[in-house]
Protein backbone atom coordinates (compact mmCIF):
# COMPACT_ATOMS: atom_id res chain seq x y z
CA UNK A 1 0.00 0.00 0.00
CA UNK A 2 1.55 3.34 -1.11
CA UNK A 3 2.10 6.20 1.33
CA UNK A 4 0.46 9.62 1.03
CA UNK A 5 3.71 11.07 -0.34
CA UNK A 6 3.92 8.33 -2.98
CA UNK A 7 0.28 8.87 -3.95
CA UNK A 8 0.89 12.61 -4.31
CA UNK A 9 3.93 11.90 -6.50
CA UNK A 10 1.78 9.65 -8.69
CA UNK A 11 -0.86 12.38 -9.03
CA UNK A 12 1.78 14.95 -9.93
CA UNK A 13 3.40 12.71 -12.54
CA UNK A 14 0.01 12.04 -14.16
CA UNK A 15 -0.82 15.74 -14.33
CA UNK A 16 -3.78 15.52 -11.94
CA UNK A 17 -4.72 18.82 -10.30
CA UNK A 18 -6.26 19.47 -6.88
CA UNK A 19 -4.67 16.58 -5.01
CA UNK A 20 -2.59 18.43 -2.42
CA UNK A 21 -5.31 18.77 0.24
CA UNK A 22 -6.87 15.31 -0.18
CA UNK A 23 -6.69 12.52 2.39
CA UNK A 24 -5.13 9.13 1.72
CA UNK A 25 -8.41 7.36 0.83
CA UNK A 26 -9.38 10.17 -1.53
CA UNK A 27 -5.93 10.09 -3.16
CA UNK A 28 -6.23 6.32 -3.68
CA UNK A 29 -9.64 6.74 -5.33
CA UNK A 30 -8.35 9.55 -7.50
CA UNK A 31 -5.31 7.57 -8.67
CA UNK A 32 -7.40 4.44 -9.30
CA UNK A 33 -10.01 6.44 -11.20
CA UNK A 34 -7.34 8.03 -13.39
CA UNK A 35 -5.72 4.64 -14.03
CA UNK A 36 -9.06 3.24 -15.26
CA UNK A 37 -9.72 6.25 -17.52
CA UNK A 38 -6.36 6.49 -19.28
CA UNK A 39 -3.19 4.90 -17.90
CA UNK A 40 -0.82 6.74 -20.25
CA UNK A 41 -2.37 10.19 -20.28
CA UNK A 42 -0.21 12.84 -21.92
CA UNK A 43 -0.02 16.30 -20.41
CA UNK A 44 -1.93 19.02 -22.21
CA UNK A 45 -0.08 22.03 -23.54
CA UNK A 46 -0.86 25.20 -21.55
CA UNK A 47 -3.54 27.38 -23.09
CA UNK A 48 -2.28 30.44 -24.93
CA UNK A 49 -3.24 33.84 -23.57
CA UNK A 50 -5.34 36.07 -25.76
CA UNK A 51 -3.31 38.67 -27.63
CA UNK A 52 -3.58 42.22 -26.35
CA UNK A 53 -5.77 44.48 -28.40
CA UNK A 54 -3.92 47.43 -29.89
CA UNK A 55 -4.71 50.45 -27.78
CA UNK A 56 -5.99 53.66 -29.23
CA UNK A 57 -3.18 56.02 -28.18
CA UNK A 58 -5.27 59.19 -27.87
CA UNK A 59 -3.48 60.91 -24.97
CA UNK A 60 -6.46 63.06 -24.02
CA UNK A 61 -6.76 65.07 -20.83
CA UNK A 62 -8.77 63.30 -18.13
CA UNK A 63 -11.44 65.05 -16.07
CA UNK A 64 -11.03 62.66 -13.10
CA UNK A 65 -9.93 64.23 -9.81
CA UNK A 66 -7.11 61.68 -9.60
CA UNK A 67 -5.35 63.37 -12.52
CA UNK A 68 -6.17 66.98 -11.56
CA UNK A 69 -4.57 66.96 -8.09
CA UNK A 70 -1.14 65.62 -8.99
CA UNK A 71 1.97 67.48 -10.20
CA UNK A 72 2.29 65.43 -13.42
CA UNK A 73 0.16 65.83 -16.55
CA UNK A 74 -3.62 65.34 -16.15
CA UNK A 75 -3.41 62.46 -18.62
CA UNK A 76 -3.00 58.70 -17.97
CA UNK A 77 0.53 57.90 -19.24
CA UNK A 78 -0.55 54.51 -20.63
CA UNK A 79 -2.87 56.28 -23.07
CA UNK A 80 0.11 58.12 -24.62
CA UNK A 81 2.96 56.95 -26.79
CA UNK A 82 6.36 56.27 -25.27
CA UNK A 83 8.55 59.38 -25.40
CA UNK A 84 5.64 61.81 -25.66
CA UNK A 85 6.18 65.07 -23.76
CA UNK A 86 3.36 66.87 -21.93
CA UNK A 87 3.18 69.80 -19.53
CA UNK A 88 2.27 68.84 -15.96
CA UNK A 89 -0.16 70.53 -13.59
CA UNK A 90 2.86 72.15 -11.90
CA UNK A 91 4.03 73.73 -15.19
CA UNK A 92 7.04 71.41 -15.72
CA UNK A 93 7.51 69.13 -18.72
CA UNK A 94 7.07 65.36 -18.30
CA UNK A 95 7.97 62.51 -20.65
CA UNK A 96 6.18 59.14 -20.87
CA UNK A 97 8.75 56.41 -20.16
CA UNK A 98 8.35 52.62 -19.95
CA UNK A 99 8.92 50.84 -16.63
CA UNK A 100 10.56 47.41 -16.24
CA UNK A 101 7.13 45.81 -16.43
CA UNK A 102 6.22 47.58 -19.64
CA UNK A 103 3.87 50.24 -18.29
CA UNK A 104 4.22 53.92 -19.11
CA UNK A 105 4.64 56.54 -16.40
CA UNK A 106 5.35 60.25 -16.34
CA UNK A 107 8.93 61.25 -15.49
CA UNK A 108 10.21 64.82 -15.09
CA UNK A 109 12.26 65.94 -18.04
Amino acid sequence: MPTVAELKKMCKSRGIKGYSKLKKKELEKLCQGEAKKSPAKAKKAPAKKAAKKPSNKDCKESSRAKYKGRPGPPIPANECKEGEIKKGNNGKNYIAKKTKRGYLRWVKQ
